[in-house]
Parts: structure tokens; C-alpha cells; sequence
């Protein structure tokens, strides 16, 4: 995992999307984005995986092996418009957003060579919900 110093990314790279392999280093890296996150607003952290080939139900679905297989705890949706959801997760107690891109992503913004997750840290997941 590269870190830049307290306002710049973190970036880690690893194996296939959606399964189990690395997990253990991913797991490591995320929890120790998440613990130099606590108590200030953090940049992203990329975790870059393998180049495969997905569409969008694919993708979705090596996105929620990839986070079953982290042990994430919850899943909570919340909305600030309607019709727009947004997901916190919760992984032994860090509250976080996570966004997936990949190269065949229907939304041009979400579109990228690598498959990609973006985790985000949120305070608590009360005051995540609450914003």
C-alpha cells in the first residue's frame, strides 16, 4: 500500500476481484487506512485488483463477494435525494462508503481500465446516515 502523507490517497494492489485470494493483505490495508482516518477527513484509498473482464451484473457481484469475504459487518442504505442510495458498510467497527469502477461501467464517471473499489472513511455510520 503507497501513502502519500494525510491529504493524498492510498492506493493498494491485488489479485483477482471477488476472490478469496489476498484478502488477509487487503483486509490489513483497509483497516489501517481506516485507523489513520479516525478523527480527520481522509482521502480515498484505491484497492486496484487484476484486469478481468465485467459487465454490470458481474462487477456487482465480485463486489459483494469481495466485501463478504472481507467480513464486512452491515449494510445499511441511506438516501439524500430520492431515488439516489447510498451504502455504508461497517468492518470491525470503521464505518466507510465503498464505489466500484471497472472498464465496462455503464456510467462514464465509473469507468476504468482496472477493476477498482474506493473506500471512503465516515466518522461513525450515525453521523454518515445523518449527513
Amino acid at each position: 500500500m503507497e501513502a502519500g502523507g494525510p491529504a493524498a490517497y492510498q492506493i493498494g494492489l491485488y489479485g483477482k476481484l471477488g476472490a478469496p485470494g489476498g484478502l488477509r493483505e487487503l483486509k490489513s490495508d483497509l483497516l489501517y487506512f481506516f485507523s489513520q482516518a479516525e478523527g480527520e477527513e481522509a482521502a480515498p484509498f484505491f484497492a486496484v485488483f487484476q484486469p478481468d473482464f465485467f459487465n454490470e451484473a458481474s462487477f456487482l457481484s465480485a463486489i459483494r463477494a469481495e466485501l463478504c469475504y472481507l467480513g464486512v459487518d452491515n449494510l445499511t442504505a441511506h438516501s439524500d435525494h430520492a431515488g439516489e442510495l447510498r451504502y455504508f458498510f461497517s468492518l470491525d467497527g470503521h464505518a466507510f462508503t465503498a464505489h466500484g469502477l471497472h472498464s465496462q461501467s455503464s456510467d462514464g464517471a465509473r469507468r476504468f481500465r482496472y477493476p477498482t473499489m474506493v473506500f471512503h472513511a465516515e466518522q461513525s455510520l450515525a453521523e454518515a446516515i445523518a449527513a
